[in-house]
């Protein structure tokens, strides 16, 4: 698979598609994903992943900094 990407908007997000994140990708998928999620914001939807369990979810979007819940409860 080749990723692809375009922005959502002219001055926020952006849109990636192409991938699927429970694959080993190789090489440095995340590197380039959260190069493209600082650029454009911090916004990213990654279409396509259908087969991704919320651990799975967890432990990915834990690349991108520490998850919080909402204000008041325990960090996910």
């Amino acid at each position: 698979m080749t990723m692809h990407w375009a922005p959502l908007s002219t001055h926020l997000g952006v849109e990636v598609s192409g991938i699927d994140l429970a694959d080993d990708n190789g090489g440095n998928i995340v590197g380039e994903l959260k190069e493209l999620w600082l650029k454009h914001g911090g916004l990213m939807v990654i279409r396509g992943q259908r087969d991704m369990t919320a651990a799975a979810h967890i432990g990915f979007s834990l690349h991108f900094g520490p998850l919080f819940g909402a204000p008041g409860e325990a960090p996910l």
